[in-house]
C-alpha cells in the first residue's frame, strides 16, 4: 500500500504539534502521567500567583496551580484550583498558605497539612486559606513610619545647623579668648617653674617625715595588741575554770544516783516499788474479773425493801 506524500506531511504535522503541546506543558510543570486530586482555595488577593506555580509541603513540590478564576459574585474573590498528587494524604483542617518564595515576590502555595487522617480531604474540597504579607505590604507597614521619623530627624538637623551658623559669630570670639587664656597660663607656668619645684620638694620632705613617724608608731601598736590578747586570755581562762567546776558537780551528782544514794538513786536501783505496784495491779485485775462474773456477791437489789432482804438472808 502506497502512502501519499500529503498524508505523511499531515501526520508529521500532527505529531509535531502534539509533541510541542505536551513538551510545553511539561516544561510548565504539568505531568500528564501522574495521578492527582483537585482541590480549591479562595483568596482575596493572589499577589501575582499564576497557573503552574508550585504547591509544596515542607519545601517539596507535590503539585501545581492548574486554574485561577475570578468570583465576581463574592466581591471579586479569587478561586484557585490546585492539583496535588494522590499519594499525599491531608486532613480536613489543612491550610493552603500563599507564600513568597523569594525576595522578588514569586508566589507558591504551601500546604500546612492536618495530620488527623481520621477525616481526610476528598477530591474537590475547598481548603482553608491564608496569605502571607509580601515585601510591598511589609514596606508599606514598616517603611512609612521610618520615613516619617527620618523626615523629622532631617528637619531637626537643618534647624540645628541653622542655629550653629547664626551662632558661629559668637563662638569665634570665645575661641579667641580661650587661646589667649591658654597663652597666659603657659607664660605663668614658665615664670613660676622654680617655685613649683621648691613646693614639690617640700611636699616630698613632709611625706618622708610622715613615714618615719608611722614607723615609730608600729611598736606601740604591736604592744597594744599584745595587752589586748592577754586580757582576752585571762577572761577565757576564768570561764573555763567555772565550766570545769560545774561539770565536776554534775559528775558527782550522777555518780551518787548510780550508787543508789538519795531518793532518786533508790528509786532507780531498788525494784521493790515496781514489784509492789505490779502485785497491786494484778490483784485489782482479779477483783474486776470476779465483779463482772458475780455481781450479786457485791451488789444487792430488792423491790420490797429491807424485810425481804432479811428473810432471804435467813433462808440462806
Amino acid at each position: 500500500m502506497r502512502v501519499s506524500k500529503e498524508f505523511k506531511v499531515g501526520l508529521l504535522s500532527v505529531v509535531s504539534i502534539a509533541i510541542l503541546y505536551f513538551g510545553f506543558n511539561y516544561l510548565k510543570g504539568i505531568d500528564f502521567l501522574s495521578k492527582t486530586n483537585t482541590y480549591y482555595a479562595i483568596y482575596e488577593n493572589t499577589g501575582g500567583l499564576g497557573i503552574s506555580n508550585s504547591v509544596i509541603i515542607n519545601g517539596l513540590n507535590v503539585g501545581r496551580v492548574s486554574n485561577i478564576d475570578l468570583m465576581q459574585d463574592r466581591q471579586n474573590a479569587i478561586l484557585v484550583q490546585i492539583d496535588v498528587e494522590r499519594s499525599v494524604k491531608m486532613g480536613k483542617n489543612t491550610i493552603a498558605h500563599l507564600i513568597n518564595t523569594d525576595f522578588l515576590g514569586s508566589k507558591a502555595i504551601e500546604l500546612e497539612v492536618d495530620y488527623d487522617f481520621s477525616r481526610l480531604l476528598q477530591k474537590g474540597d475547598t481548603l482553608s486559606s491564608y496569605t502571607e504579607a509580601g515585601i510591598t505590604e511589609f514596606l508599606k507597614e514598616k517603611g512609612a513610619p521610618v520615613a516619617e521619623e527620618l523626615g523629622v530627624t532631617i528637619q531637626n538637623l537643618n534647624l540645628l545647623l541653622n542655629d550653629f551658623s547664626r551662632k558661629s559669630e559668637e563662638i569665634n570670639p570665645a575661641i579667641g579668648d580661650f587661646v589667649e587664656t591658654m597663652a597666659s597660663v603657659k607664660t605663668l607656668v614658665a615664670d613660676n617653674q622654680q617655685s613649683v619645684k621648691i613646693m614639690l620638694n617640700n611636699i616630698n620632705k613632709t611625706s618622708n617625715n610622715l613615714n618615719e613617724i608611722l614607723e615609730g608608731l608600729k611598736p606601740l601598736v604591736e604592744k597594744a595588741g599584745q595587752v589586748a590578747d592577754t586580757l582576752n586570755l585571762e577572761i577565757i581562762h576564768a570561764s573555763l575554770d567555772e565550766t570545769r567546776k560545774l561539770l565536776g558537780n554534775l559528775n558527782e551528782t550522777i555518780g551518787g544516783i548510780n550508787d543508789g544514794e538519795g531518793s532518786a538513786g533508790k528509786l532507780l536501783q531498788d525494784d521493790s516499788l515496781y514489784l509492789h505496784l505490779n502485785n497491786a495491779a494484778r490483784d485489782l485485775d482479779l477483783l474486776l474479773i470476779d465483779l463482772r462474773e458475780r455481781p450479786k456477791r457485791y451488789v444487792h437489789f430488792s423491790l420490797f425493801g429491807r424485810r425481804d432482804k432479811d428473810t432471804k438472808n435467813k433462808k440462806e
